[in-house]
């Protein structure tokens, strides 16, 4: 989007069929592949993470975190202080 109007991207077909394009205004790449949409963090070096992903990794943090909690419970109980 320049001035308030959207402008064209310019896209690019993929070996895979995959269309591929660059929004400067987001700083995102967007892929499209089928019925799939990633965006990309060429910053980041990274891909956005899509719903699914993100549940998953914020479960799979969340069993972290409850799993490092128990281990320094355990530690805390095992330090005696000094006599």
């Amino acid at each position: 989007m320049r001035n308030g109007r959207y402008e064209e991207m310019a896209l690019t077909t993929e070996s895979d069929g995959g269309v591929r394009g660059y929004s400067p205004t987001l700083g995102l790449s967007l892929y499209r592949n089928q019925d799939r949409l990633r965006l990309y963090n060429p910053t980041a070096e990274m891909c956005a993470l899509n719903v699914v992903e993100e549940r998953a990794a914020r479960l799979a943090a969340e069993a972290e975190n409850r799993r490092l909690r128990e281990q320094l419970r355990s530690l805390q109980s095992e330090c005696r202080p000094f006599p």
